[in-house]
């Protein structure tokens, strides 16, 4: 599920890009026109009938894997930030009308959960590496004690395994 998230983002990215080169092609090709039709016009001859090319041109195979390389590597960040654009500008239905069925919208906060703990667990092992194992122990010790309400299945207290055998 995280690797689709990442690579749908990441696409979506990759075809702006596209339409973005695409249209600097077309301004390349209209400047190129300007300019031969100056050269035509100083040079004495008539104007051509009509403007320049108006419409997209097409980028081929190597111009698709140039922009393609250019775009840049996508994280987790990248895809809960394209995730709070589409919540709250283009697609509130989800949230607001709610999903099509029950198991839609536990499938769905599932998934939100597990990302935002694997998320979680990344930063916590970087802290981890940075601050030491014991720090991060005894924070986490600590929250769970402050939350004593919450399942241990849960939040930190279900990470807290994995950060004790760091």
């Amino acid at each position: 599920m995280a690797g689709k998230a990442l690579r749908s983002t990441r696409e979506d990215a990759v075809e702006e890009a596209w339409k973005r080169e695409r249209e600097q092609k077309r301004k390349a090709r209209r400047r190129a026109w300007t300019t031969e039709e100056e050269a035509r016009l100083d040079a004495g001859r008539k104007p051509r009938k009509g403007g320049p090319p108006a419409g997209l041109p097409q980028l081929t195979p190597a111009e698709k894997l140039d922009v393609r390389r250019r775009v840049r590597p996508f994280t987790l960040l990248d895809y809960l930030f394209r995730l709070r654009i589409k919540a709250n500008y283009i697609d509130v239905d989800v949230f607001s009308q709610g999903p099509d069925s029950d198991h839609a919208a536990t499938a769905f906060a599932w998934g939100m959960q597990d990302l935002v703990s694997a998320t979680l667990l990344v930063h916590e092992m970087r802290l981890s590496m940075l601050l030491g194992p014991k720090w991060v122990l005894e924070e986490a010790d600590g929250w769970i004690a402050d939350h004593r309400g919450l399942p241990a299945s849960e939040g930190v207290a279900a990470r807290r395994a994995i950060l004790a055998a760091l």
